[in-house]
C-alpha cells in the first residue's frame, strides 16, 4: 500500500518495464542507469530508464526492492545524455574541464569503462587534469576536447620545429614521435614537402589540426649534422650572352625558371640547382619571375581605355610602330586604346591591330556614337543646352520656355534641370535619320484616287471596326455604347464609295451650270453615273495643335482629303490651311495622341 516507482526503458535502450519501492531521496522525473541490478532474477544492468511515481491505496509488491542506501545508480537529466555514458560504442574522448565559477564546484562523469566518477572537484579559475570521459553528467563550467583516447590514455601530441627557422613549426599525434622528444636529435621526415628540412621534437599541450608524418632518416648529432647534408646553392645563367651568377640565396620556388633580379635591370636569368660548391657567392634578390627566357625577353605593352571604361589590356604583341599613339582591335573595334610600355605580367594576352590613331580624340571620333536628340525645355525660362557635336567641336542651343529644339547630332550633351533629352537613333554623315511613320496595318495595294491613303484606311477600318460590333450586338447580344458611332462611319463610307467612282484623269473646264465642258460625256464615267465638279468656295481654317507627333487631315479646295504631319510640341501650335467651306470634325480630325485639337473656320476666302 502506498506509493512506488515505475521504470519505463528509454528509447534506444534494450530495457523491461519494472517497479520498487521509493526512494527517500526524490528521483522522479530523472533518468537512471544501475551498474548491477537484480529484478525478478534478470541482471539490470547500463539500462537508462525513465523514473515515475504510481500513487495507490491498494496493496502492491513491486518486483524488486532497493536498498537505497547501499545499492549504486547514476542518474542522467536526459535519456539521451544516459544512452551515450552506457553506450560502449561512444567514442571515449580526453577532455579537461574549467571552473568559471566563484565558489568550489564538482563534476561527475562517466568514464571509458562506464564507471562513475562523482569526486572531481576544481577550484574557481584553474582547470582540471586531463581525462579520458565518455559522458561529462554536469553542464556548467569550460569543457575542452582533446582528440580520441587511445587504451584510456589522452592521446600526446608533439611540436616538430624547423631547424632552419624555428617560427615554422607544426604539430602532429603519431605516436612513434615519443622516442625522439626532448633530445638532442634530428629527424627528416617522408613527403615532398618535407624534403631538405631537419626538424626536433618536443611535447605541446594542444593541436588543432595534428598531421600524421613518418621519420625517414635520425641525426643523433642535432640539427648541424642534419642540415649538412642539403647543402644547395644555385646558377643563373643569363639569358642574351649565358654569363653565369652563383648564389646561395634561396632559390628553390624558382628552380627551372627564369628571373630578374633587383640590381641587374631587366636582365634575364634561368634558374638551377648545384649541389656542389661555388666558386663565389653573390647575394641575390628576385623580382619577377618567368616560365622560360622568350617571356622574360619580352617587351610588354600596356593598353589603356582611352574613355576609361574598359580594364586595361597588357600584350606582347610587336606595338613598338605604336608606342605613344592610339589604336583600335579587331576583338574590340569600338574602344580606342592608347599604346605604351610596361612590366611583365602573368595574365598578358595576345591582339591584333586594326587601325591606328595619332591620339585619343582622333580615335573617339570615330567610335563614338552620334546620336540625334531634341531637347525639350520644361523650365518658365529658356535655358541653353551644351553638347559637343559630331566633330567633337563643343555647341551651345537655345531653347525657349517650354519648347522643344530642333534635332541636332550630338555625341554627348550635359541638361539641366527639368530639361530632357529625346533620341532619335544614330545620325549617318552628321544627318538625323527620316522620322519613321506609324507602321500601317493594312499593306496597301487597292486604289485611292481621290483621297490620301491615309483618309481611306481610316474610315474603311473604322467602318469595319463598328460592323463588327454590329454584328456581335445582332448575332450575341453584345451590346454597343455608342450606336451613333456606327452610322457615322457608315456615312463616311458610303460618301468614300461614291468619291472613288471620280476618274481622277479627267479634264473640267469652267463652264455653267458645273463648270464641266458641253459634250455627250461630260461629267461622265459611264452612262449611268454622273461627275460633279469640285465647289469652288473655300475658307482658310485656323487649327491649333498641342500633341506629340501626329497626323492631321482635312478637306481641301479641290475637295480632296489631304493630311500633314505636326511634330511633337509642349505648346500649342497654329496651323492655317486652305479648305472647302462648311467643314466639321468628320473631314478635319487628328490622328493619334492630341492634348488640345481646335479650329476655326474664317470668313477669308482662298484658292489653294
Amino acid at each position: 500500500m502506498g506509493p512506488y516507482y515505475q521504470y519505463t526503458p528509454c528509447e534506444g535502450s534494450e530495457g523491461i518495464l519494472f517497479t520498487s519501492n521509493v526512494s527517500p531521496a526524490n528521483i522522479v522525473g530523472t533518468i537512471i542507469t544501475f551498474p548491477g541490478l537484480l529484478v525478478n532474477g534478470e541482471l539490470i544492468t547500463g539500462q537508462c530508464y525513465y523514473v515515475s511515481q504510481v500513487n495507490t491505496l491498494l496493496p502492491y509488491n513491486p518486483d524488486v526492492i532497493i536498498d537505497w542506501e547501499t545499492e549504486v545508480f547514476i542518474t542522467f537529466p536526459t535519456c539521451e545524455d544516459c544512452v551515450n555514458a552506457t553506450n560502449p560504442d561512444i567514442d571515449c574522448l580526453c577532455s579537461d574541464v574549467t571552473n568559471t565559477g566563484l565558489v568550489t564546484d564538482s563534476w561527475r562523469y562517466i568514464d571509458c569503462d562506464g564507471n562513475l566518477v562523482s569526486d572531481l572537484e576544481v577550484l574557481p579559475g584553474e582547470t582540471s587534469e586531463k581525462l579520458c570521459v565518455r559522458q561529462w553528467l554536469n553542464q556548467n563550467g569550460d569543457i575542452r576536447f582533446y582528440g580520441e583516447c587511445i587504451n584510456g590514455e589522452c592521446p600526446k601530441f608533439y611540436l616538430l620545429t624547423n631547424c632552419s627557422n624555428e617560427e615554422n613549426t607544426f604539430c602532429s599525434n603519431s605516436v612513434l614521435l615519443e622516442q625522439y622528444v626532448d633530445t638532442n636529435i634530428a629527424v627528416t621526415l617522408y613527403g615532398k614537402e618535407y624534403e631538405g628540412k631537419c626538424y626536433t621534437i618536443t611535447l605541446t599541450e594542444e593541436c588543432l589540426s595534428p598531421v600524421n608524418v613518418t621519420v625517414n632518416q635520425v641525426f643523433a648529432e642535432g640539427c648541424v649534422t642534419c642540415q649538412a647534408q642539403f647543402i644547395v646553392n644555385y646558377e643563373l645563367v643569363n639569358c642574351v650572352d649565358d654569363t653565369i651568377l652563383y648564389t646561395s640565396t634561396d632559390l628553390s620556388t624558382y628552380v627551372d625558371q627564369t628571373v630578374r633580379l633587383s640590381v641587374y635591370g631587366n636582365n634575364c636569368y634561368y634558374v638551377r640547382v648545384l649541389t656542389t660548391g661555388i666558386p663565389s657567392d653573390t647575394p641575390v634578390e628576385v623580382t619577377e619571375s618567368f616560365a622560360d627566357c622568350p617571356e622574360c625577353l619580352s617587351q610588354y605593352y600596356l593598353l589603356t581605355d582611352c574613355a576609361g571604361n574598359a580594364a586595361p589590356i597588357v600584350t606582347i604583341t610587336d606595338l613598338i610602330d605604336y608606342k605613344g599613339s592610339v589604336v583600335r582591335l579587331t576583338s574590340c573595334p569600338d574602344i580606342c586604346w592608347s599604346v605604351t610600355d610596361t612590366f611583365y605580367d602573368p595574365n598578358y594576352q595576345n591582339v591584333v591591330v586594326l587601325d591606328d590613331y595619332i591620339d585619343c580624340p582622333e580615335c573617339l571620333l570615330i567610335v563614338t556614337k552620334v546620336t540625334c536628340v531634341t531637347f525639350t525645355n520644361n523650365n518658365e525660362v529658356q535655358v541653353s543646352v551644351d553638347y559637343t557635336n559630331s566633330e567633337g567641336i563643343a555647341g551651345k542651343i537655345d531653347v525657349a520656355s517650354r519648347s522643344t529644339s530642333a534635332k541636332v547630332c550630338a555625341i554627348e550633351w550635359n541638361l539641366q534641370a527639368n530639361v530632357t533629352a529625346t533620341e532619335y537613333g544614330e545620325c549617318i554623315d552628321n544627318v538625323c535619320p527620316p522620322t519613321i511613320q506609324p507602321r500601317r496595318s493594312v499593306t496597301p495595294g487597292y486604289n485611292t484616287p481621290v483621297c490620301s491613303t491615309e483618309y481611306y484606311e481610316n474610315v474603311e477600318c473604322n467602318f469595319a471596326e463598328w460592323m463588327y460590333k454590329d454584328v456581335l450586338q445582332k448575332r450575341y447580344g453584345i451590346s454597343n455604347c455608342c450606336p451613333e458611332e456606327l452610322t457615322k462611319w457608315e456615312i463616311k463610307h458610303d460618301m468614300l464609295m461614291l468619291d472613288v467612282l471620280i476618274n481622277p484623269d479627267y479634264e473640267c473646264t469652267a463652264t455653267d451650270p458645273c463648270g464641266c465642258v458641253t459634250s455627250s460625256d461630260c461629267g461622265y464615267l459611264s452612262s449611268a453615273i454622273t461627275h460633279q465638279c469640285p465647289p469652288t468656295i473655300c475658307h482658310n481654317y485656323v487649327i491649333t495643335i498641342q500633341a506629340e507627333e501626329t497626323t492631321v487631315f482635312y478637306r481641301n479646295c479641290l475637295g480632296i482629303d489631304v493630311s500633314f504631319v505636326h511634330e511633337t510640341n509642349v505648346d500649342p501650335v497654329e496651323y492655317t490651311v486652305c479648305g472647302i467651306s462648311g467643314q466639321n470634325t468628320s473631314t478635319i480630325y487628328a490622328v493619334g495622341v492630341t492634348a488640345q485639337f481646335s479650329f476655326i473656320e474664317s470668313g477669308d476666302i482662298c484658292t489653294s
